[in-house]
Order: C-alpha cells, then structure tokens, then sequence
C-alpha cells in the first residue's frame, strides 16, 4: 500500500498509525498530482478533500477498478459524483455524521454534533 501526503507531520502521524496497527505502507512525501510520477498502478484510490485536479490524475495514473473521496463540503458532492461518472465509475455515495459525548453540569452528558463527512465511492462500469 502506498500513501502519498504532501505534509511532512501528516507523514510522521500516518507511518506511526500504519506501524502502530502492523500495516505495511509505503509513504510518499509529496503533492499530487506530481507525486504519482513513478508510482505503480494502484487496484483502489482513496482521496481526501475532492480535489478535482489530483483525483482525475489518480485515476489516470492508476487506472484502478475502485475509488473512494471524501469530502466535507456538501457543494462538491454532485460534482465529484459527475467526475466519476465521466471516468467510467458507478458514483455512489453516504454522509456519515456523528457526535461527541460531552458533559454538561450535575453529571449529565449531551450530544455535540461534528461536521458531516460524505463519502463517495465508485465501482468502474463493466465494459460492455
């Protein structure tokens, strides 16, 4: 497995995750789309934040049968959807939200709502 990650102190808390959970991964420090230069292909893509410009390279680069995107802005999920679609990939989708426990006086605990993340997913279209 190979992760690329543009930021050096996410690159440290991404090998220490990876060593911490006996997963064999492969750090690529670096920006994409540049950073993919040299990479093998990859049987999955998973990208963070939408970017339209790294994940159509991703999926140049790679060529892979899968791809997952999360995204926190709502506004980019019909586009993202549509980039999907335009690269040959059965878009599909989920927002997933969730909630920290949070004490309030006299012992008592409520509900804080985080930000909703939606994941996007696609499954290459069988050629026909």
């Amino acid at each position: 497995m190979i992760a690329v990650e543009a930021d050096p102190a996410q690159c440290d808390r991404v090998r220490r995750n990876a060593e911490r959970h006996h997963v064999r991964l492969r750090i690529h420090h670096g920006r994409a789309p540049a950073a993919l230069t040299g990479l093998p292909p990859a049987d999955a893509v998973f990208a963070g934040g939408g970017d339209h410009a790294v994940l159509a390279a991703a999926i140049r680069h790679a060529d892979p049968e899968t791809v997952v995107v999360t995204l926190a802005a709502v506004d980019r999920v019909a586009e993202t959807a549509a980039l999907l679609n335009h690269h040959r990939y059965q878009a599909e989708g989920i927002q997933l939200q969730a909630s920290r426990l949070t004490p309030l006086p006299g012992g008592q605990h409520r509900l804080a709502a985080q930000n909703p993340v939606f994941v996007l997913w696609g499954q290459r279209w069988a050629e026909r």
